[in-house]
């Protein structure tokens, strides 16, 4: 590849702890082996410590200050001293303004960020737009949604799969038999995870004797309803544990057996990915591209939305079965390796940046 087509930028609206901002550092830093990247964040005050600790010392980065039109001129000169170059794209802002200067301005190629399986039905039509008038290609990190919206009008042609990855940095796990096993759910405490019809679960594990302990990490709008949801259902304290936002979760995903997730929709779960590459069985219900993740009786089970009393049966049986438990964590564990890695992920950015760039 020539020098020329060697200048990689990615353009984030913010650097704080969300997936999609997550994954723009992690592709930043495996292009930096190849490439010189620039990742440029527009509300350069929106970070997160975290997440800036991450970013490896090749990655150029470039936080943005001032008026939202300071932080446009700033990114136009960006783009333009850079130019001529490949810009990929995180969500709907970047996606108009990074294609709308790349292709009428510095001539060179944007590529847009799909993260999600269900975009906001108001962000539709700009999405749809810059899809497919402004940028080159758009990446989409899940088939559900690749699968939903390229039937809504966005060109089919243009659209281009890269599932997220997620850093493995520990060896399979085989866990000892404990008599209490304990069972765990990470996610941000939102509607959309549906943790009511989790916390009924472990009400019905509790009237059938099971023994067990609940794990519950998370943060956000519902923590208080979460809390008062465990009073109503009268689980005892001493079953489920509430962790807030931990610093750090590989402990809780080492110490546990099981993990649930009761999502009403998903993309590409990250924290499923995180229980797999910690060898944990699965129980998921069959939203967007969890069926890509847990294959059923394989490394887990798939159930439908709302449903306690299947989540319930399933939840019964790798609760009694410790060697079905460790079967499936270890399935859980290759899926991941062998599909969802950083080195998988890097293959597939540098297979279309070879792609868009003729070699």
């Amino acid at each position: 590849m020539s020098n020329i087509n060697r200048r990689i930028l990615i353009f984030s609206q913010t650097l704080e702890s969300g997936g999609a901002e997550k994954q723009a550092v992690m592709i930043a830093n495996a292009l930096s082996e190849t490439f010189s990247v620039k990742l440029i964040v527009f509300y350069g005050g929106k970070t997160s410590q975290r997440i800036k600790d991450q970013i490896a010392a090749d990655v150029d980065l470039i936080l943005l200050q001032g008026t939202k039109l300071m932080r446009i001129i700033k990114l136009f000169k960006i783009l333009k001293k850079s130019s001529p170059y490949i810009l990929f794209n995180y969500l709907l802002f970047p996606n108009l303004l990074g294609g709308f200067i790349s292709k009428f301005i510095s001539n060179s190629i944007s590529i847009g960020g799909i993260r999600s399986a269900i975009i906001v039905k108001k962000k539709t039509p700009f999405n749809r737009f810059a899809h497919n008038s402004l940028n080159k290609k758009t990446i989409f990190n899940n088939y559900s949604g690749y699968t939903r919206y390229t039937t809504q009008g966005f060109k089919k042609e243009k659209s281009h799969v890269i599932p997220n990855a997620i850093e493995i940095s520990n060896e399979e796990i085989i866990r000892n038999k404990k008599r209490v096993p304990n069972i765990i759910s990470v996610g941000r405490f939102e509607e959309v995870k549906d943790y009511y019809t989790a916390l009924q679960s472990i009400k019905g594990l509790l009237v059938n004797g099971d023994k067990f302990t609940y794990t519950l990490i998370g943060w956000g709008a519902l923590e208080g309803q979460i809390l008062q949801w465990i009073i109503e259902l009268e689980i005892p304290n001493e079953i489920v544990n509430v962790v807030i936002n931990p610093p750090q979760i590989d402990k809780y995903y080492i110490d546990a057996d099981i993990y649930l997730q009761t999502s009403l929709f998903e993309g590409l779960s990250n924290t499923v990915m995180e229980a797999m590459s910690y060898s944990l069985p699965l129980i998921v219900t069959d939203v967007g591209d969890n069926n890509k993740l847990v294959h059923d009786e394989y490394n887990g089970f798939l159930v439908a939305v709302k449903d306690a009393d299947s989540i319930v049966k399933r939840l019964k049986i790798l609760l009694s079965d410790y060697n079905t438990r460790i079967k499936y964590g270890k399935n859980s564990y290759k899926i991941v390796k062998e599909n969802y890695s950083i080195e998988v992920m890097q293959n597939k950015y540098l297979a279309l940046i070879k792609q868009l760039t003729n070699g």
